[in-house]
């Protein structure tokens, strides 16, 4: 491919310096994020200290030395720090605490409990004790809740105890090396009906003297990018072919990630029957877009449906181990470090012509498209009579095609001119206006009966909504296990306003708005965002989905054919598990989508949607009182409102405490769910809240000293009754990565080892306690103003009588050690699921 890197330097620069600095001739340089201090000590090792107070009292920490691979013995060095790391709780990830980055090692260690001084001394001087090991070229990192100036004190007297070495200078060693012929494999997996295609397609990585300036921000955005437009092609043309496929995903390894070329990969799964024809399908979208690549009017959609959701990116708060990993690859590669807002800006906010952006991408895509070279194309499939020579011929015929002949089922609603404007709507008036105390808005009562939840949030980015019914799968005869979370998918599936389906869904996208549904034992729920200009669309196009929205039968059969390749998730085994035979069972199973689900979803969805004096809608974020009152003026009278008949069957169940074991086939691991029955209080919600501070702190001390790995979250379940959950995964780390003597207990002793421990557990300190409800209520503090857990809220309230955000802070207080200590007891008492996955052995031929 020797168009490659011409594209990468040529075409992508002009990008970025016509778009950004176009009155020079030079890249603009990132600027670098305020929160990170760095500099080099006087003993030679650099340092980077992230101030992240996001969770009170913990950091990670990180000694990275760049030239020297990972050694076979490299876990001997840790032996000194042993019993340190286990008392103190660190668990890092099942790579362990020392983790290869190509010809570079890193000695991680997440979690660090560094509101107490001893452990934050104990962890530099262990930093520290391993850096003065090696001659290398070194880097201590620190993110999280600490202050610069005090850890840069420390570091320094800390540094006094090394010899001083000369500061090494980074070296750019990468020499791209294109391949001559695809690469390829075949595995047969043994057993099953079930075909794994995978592609992947290697690229030089950026220079090294670009990476801290606005080129490097163009593969990131790209590639983000690229998923959506390749996923809404494969979905088309897959569809038109009559081939079932499920979990597509589109993966980038970027020059961040390593020292090795960038790699772009795309994998996908379908019936053995169809390995064949889905690999030439999937070759033809390949091939239509390395040649004839996306319309301005095509990716001017995807570029607007994206817009939100790197909007939310700018608002969120970053994680330790994100800072982390960007500063072990400043170290390592040179990559930058600036901000995550110049990205959002970049990907957002910066303004050209579609038919210039679209230019732009395709030119990118095609850099790294090839027919042939850098190719890897890889199979594992339950069916051994696949001829090997038979499917590559197939891939590069299906590329040939797709190069030749295009994509002819790429068209694109970007226009909305049909969406709400049939007809002019019977005029409505608002009746009555009461205070909504859970969002702090009003609620607004209209004539025709509908309610409206609304609350002003200026510093939203757009709104967030949602509709909310009376009558969910309670109300639908013979329904099956695992069918009614089916349904809820299948609302996807309507032809709205003459628009088919799956262009209606991308005429929404290219306006910014998401539209879901989700059904409850009792409620059915529509919701999603929209831009503060896009509110007209959205009530519009509400009121087209009710009146004028029909269920599309032939794209059910695909979605059908999808879901029946498809796998459970492992979520919705454990919650089968723990309600078998539970008519309205939250969790989606394949097995239960039948021949007259179709029509269930049809006359369930008729019902609910003719009724919207039944339903309420809350809207909250950054949309003015009187434009949205105009707009329900307007629109209000559209939506069908017929009499009080929701008809309810008794959907009550009694969730029994089983002792389950399974096992499924997945990367080695323990996933355990306990549950028990306790009420949904307000002090209980944030109880569980609390405790997960505490798993996450208490697990790792007992069970990191057996090899294992270990990660802890909890929860409240509302329906069928309520429910407390704690789930927990284990996870064998590698033993090369452990301190010597330690070893990793087998797969046959997790489950007995994870119940001893919780068993056998001590309740936190009175300090420790006061530490997580800190931490609990710094969270709610942080997200209070956000309109996604309002409208969570006021859902929660209207489904099930609960108020949790009201007086939260006094809730939060209120959790002592005696309630920690009977919601404990309830748990150890109480039921549990667990599955241990294990990798399959395939054969490769």
């Amino acid at each position: 491919m020797t168009k490659l890197l011409k594209y990468l330097l040529s075409a992508v620069a002009w990008l970025v310096v016509s778009i950004t600095v176009p009155a020079q001739n030079t890249l603009t340089r990132l600027q670098e994020d305020r929160a990170v201090k760095k500099g080099t000590l006087g003993s030679g090792i650099a340092y980077y200290i992230v101030e992240n107070p996001v969770v009170k009292g913990r950091a990670d920490a990180a000694l990275v030395r760049r030239g020297e691979a990972l050694g076979e013995k490299s876990g001997e060095d840790l032996a000194p720090f042993a019993g340190f790391l286990f008392r103190s709780g660190i668990s890092p990830s099942p790579d362990g605490f020392i983790v290869s980055r190509g010809e570079s090692t890193v000695y991680s260690f997440p979690s660090v409990a560094v509101h107490e001084t001893a452990v934050l001394d104990s962890t530099l001087l262990m930093l520290f004790t391993l850096a003065g090991k090696s001659p290398s070229d070194e880097a201590i990192i620190i993110s999280g809740d600490v202050s610069a100036q005090a850890v840069k004190a420390k570091m320094d007297i800390f540094s006094l105890m090394l010899p001083r070495r000369s500061v090494g200078v980074r070296q750019d060693t990468h020499v791209w090396k294109p391949n001559p012929a695809p690469q390829w494999s075949f595995q047969e997996k043994t057993g099953g009906n079930r075909s794994v295609i995978s592609v992947s397609y290697s690229a030089p990585r950026l220079p090294q003297n670009r990476l801290s300036t606005t080129q490097a921000l163009v593969p990131e955005l790209f590639a983000a990018q690229f998923e959506p437009f390749v996923r809404r092609r494969i979905d088309r043309s897959f569809k038109a072919a009559g081939i079932p496929y499920s979990a597509l995903e589109f993966t980038y390894r970027g020059t961040a990630a390593s020292a090795g070329d960038e790699i772009y990969g795309l994998s996908m799964a379908t019936d053995t029957a169809h390995t064949k024809a889905a690999l030439e399908r999937l070759a033809m979208v390949l091939g239509a877009i390395d040649d004839f690549g996306a319309g301005a009017q095509e990716f001017g959609g995807i570029r607007a449906a994206m817009r939100p959701g790197w909007l939310q990116r700018g608002r969120a708060q970053i994680p330790d181990a994100v800072y982390l990993q960007r500063c072990i690859s400043h170290f390592l590669y040179g990559t930058n470090l600036a901000p995550e807002a110049t990205m959002v800006s970049f990907a957002a906010k910066r303004q050209l012509a579609d038919t210039s952006w679209a230019s732009l991408f395709n030119n990118y895509n095609r850099a790294w498209l090839g027919r042939l070279e850098n190719m890897n194309l890889s199979i594992v499939s339950g069916q051994d009579t696949l001829d090997a020579d038979e499917l590559i011929f197939a891939y590069n015929l299906g590329y040939l095609v797709g190069s030749t002949a295009g994509d002819t089922l790429s068209r694109y609603w970007a226009g909305t001119d049909s969406l709400a404007r049939e007809k002019e709507y019977p005029r409505v008036r608002l009746k009555e206006t009461r205070k909504e105390a859970v969002s702090d808005g009003e609620t607004w009562l209209y004539s025709n009966g509908i309610k409206l939840v609304y609350r002003y949030l200026p510093s939203a980015e757009g709104v967030s909504y949602a509709v909310i019914w009376p009558g969910g799968m309670d109300s639908i005869e013979d329904l099956s296990p695992g069918e009614g979370a089916q349904i809820a998918d299948i609302f996807r599936l309507f032809d709205v306003a003459g628009m088919e389906c799956s262009d209606f869904r991308d005429a929404l996208a290219a306006a910014g708005i998401s539209m879901d549904a989700s059904l409850s034992n009792k409620n059915l729920v529509i919701r999603g965002h929209a831009p503060s200009d896009g509110v007209q669309l959205l009530v519009g196009s509400l009121v087209d989905v009710t009146t004028r929205g029909r269920l599309n039968k032939e794209a059910f059969e695909a979605w059908r054919k999808n879901v029946e390749v498809g796998e459970d998730a492992l979520s919705a085994q454990m919650t089968s598990a723990m309600m078998p035979g539970y008519q309205c069972m939250p969790a989606p199973l394949k097995s239960a989508v039948l021949d007259n689900t179709f029509r269930k979803a049809s006359d369930f969805y008729a019902e609910r949607f003719a009724r919207m004096n039944e339903a309420t809608i809350v809207v909250i974020g950054n949309v003015d009182e009187q434009a949205l009152k105009k707009l329900m003026l307007r629109y209000g009278g559209g939506f069908k409102t017929y009499g009080w008949t929701t008809s309810r069957r008794s959907s009550r169940y009694k969730i029994q405490n089983l002792h389950i074991n399974m096992q499924r086939s997945g990367e080695n691991a323990l996933h355990a769910l306990y549950y028990s029955e306790v009420p949904a209080s307000g002090g209980n919600y944030f109880g569980a809240m609390v405790m997960e501070q505490w798993l996450q702190r208490a697990l790792p001390q007992a069970l990191a000293s057996h090899g294992l790995s270990v990660r802890a979250t909890t929860g409240m379940l509302l329906w069928p009754e309520e429910t407390m959950l704690v789930e927990i995964h284990l996870a064998p780390m590698r033993e090369e990565s452990l301190p010597p003597g330690v070893e990793v207990a087998g797969a046959g002793e997790w489950a007995a080892l994870l119940d001893r421990v919780l068993k056998n557990l001590e309740m936190p300190s009175a300090s420790a306690l006061t530490l997580y409800k800190e931490r609990v209520s710094k969270r709610m503090g942080a997200v209070m103003a956000d309109p996604d857990l309002l409208v969570d809220m006021v859902l929660l309230r209207l489904a099930h009588g609960k108020n949790f955000t009201v007086n939260w802070a006094d809730n939060v207080s209120s959790v002592d050690a005696a309630r920690l200590g009977t919601l404990w007891t309830g748990l150890k008492s109480g039921g549990s699921v667990k599955i241990i996955c294990r990798e399959e052995k395939n054969t490769v031929r």
